[in-house]
């Protein structure tokens, strides 16, 4: 018995047309619970393994999810050379853009905006007391 193209013969007693439908569907799960790359890699070749993809499909298959994986081989074949290509086309980032990015952080807002805010955490955040100058502002003239 041939290993190779294990879905697509009837020797486990599974049709090919369940096989097809599996894959699809756990395609689907993949996609829609975010699995991680490594997983989508192992589930690629396993499935290009089990329906039969030539062994030169096999073996491209398997270096371009390689070079995907491997961090430090993805910067310099494919990082890098993307990269110089948007250089020219990305526009440059303002004073106001690279200042909340150096910021590092969102605050209050990044919580409320989260769809699931921490009350408890809001309440604990110390908020500035106003100057004796606001307070009499407020004391004053605002009615």
């Amino acid at each position: 018995m041939e290993l190779h193209g294990i879905f697509l013969q009837d020797a486990g007693g599974v049709p090919a047309g369940l096989w097809i439908t599996g894959t699809v569907i756990l395609a689907i799960v993949f996609g829609y619970t975010g699995a991680p790359f490594l997983l989508w890699t192992a589930f690629v070749l396993a499935a290009l393994f089990g329906f039969g993809a030539p062994m030169g499909v096999l073996i491209a298959a398997a270096v371009i999810l390689a070079i995907f994986n491997i961090p430090a081989i993805r910067r310099v074949v494919v990082s890098s050379f993307v990269m110089k290509i948007l250089a020219g086309i990305m526009p440059q980032i303002s004073e106001t853009e690279r200042t909340a990015l150096e910021a590092g952080t969102v605050g209050v807002e990044g919580e409320l905006f989260s769809g699931r805010p921490d009350f408890k955490k809001l309440m604990d955040e110390p908020y500035p007391n106003m100057t004796a100058e606001e307070q009499a502002f407020l004391d004053g003239p605002v009615e």
